[in-house]
């Protein structure tokens, strides 16, 4: 029976493996990624990097769970308010600062979603269970605003993905047009909320919690 030293030990090379593999990840993208490359940077030899996993794509599968249990888990907790939209700009400013962390690694989480059909069907399942719980919140705050079910989760699902892209074009491309936005996090945060507000219940938030995006809000008259 192996010890729990030896277990902890274990633990220990396997966490420097993933963090040697995050790195890369970050500087060079998925496609760059070499086993023998993780390997030296965790100070390890490959023979040991084998012990731990068959293969690169086995070592970013696992980094990719780690993404999804733990960023979905701190992003979408319950949210302190039942304001619907400090529910969204809670949750959406807590994504923005993940991301923003992150850095480079958008775009390698883009090309992981291209390349591994287990991610790509791990991150729908997570998309989904996003979705079917935001289009439970519409329901249960506004169920007048949007009439079916099916279309409650559609929206939910286009106001993911329009923060994915925004969020990959200014982090992972520097688009010049998101710049003026992305600059400050709290304003992208805020801005995206606007949006996926007037999105799933067709009307503007109150201005007073909009201050860094004031301007995506109707002129006055």
């Amino acid at each position: 029976m192996q010890s729990k030293k030896n277990h902890t030990k274990g633990q220990r090379t396997e966490r420097q493996l993933k963090d040697a593999a995050l790195e890369i990840l970050s500087e060079d993208g998925y496609h760059d990624l070499k086993v023998t490359e993780v390997a030296k940077r965790a100070g390890l030899s490959a023979g040991v990097f084998y012990i731990y996993f068959k293969s690169k794509d086995e070592l970013v599968s696992a980094i990719f769970d780690e993404w999804i249990s733990e960023g979905v888990k701190d992003i979408f907790r319950e949210p302190s308010s039942s304001d619907p939209f400090d529910a969204i700009l809670d949750a959406n400013r807590r994504y923005v600062a993940l991301l923003y962390q992150r850095g480079g690694l958008v775009r390698a989480l883009f090309q992981i979603l291209d390349q591994l059909p287990t991610a790509r069907a791990k991150w729908r399942q997570s998309n989904s269970a996003v979705a079917r719980k935001i289009a439970a919140a519409m329901e249960r705050r506004t169920p007048d605003a949007v009439a079916g079910e099916s279309a409650r989760i559609f929206s939910a699902l286009a106001a993911q993905a329009m923060l994915d892209t925004m969020l990959v074009n200014a982090l992972a491309f520097d688009d010049p047009d998101t710049q003026d936005v992305a600059s400050n996090p709290e304003r992208f945060a805020q801005a995206l909320s606007i949006l996926w507000y007037k999105l799933l219940y067709g009307q503007s938030p109150p201005a007073d919690k909009c201050g860094e995006a004031i301007d995506f809000l109707p002129r006055k008259n």
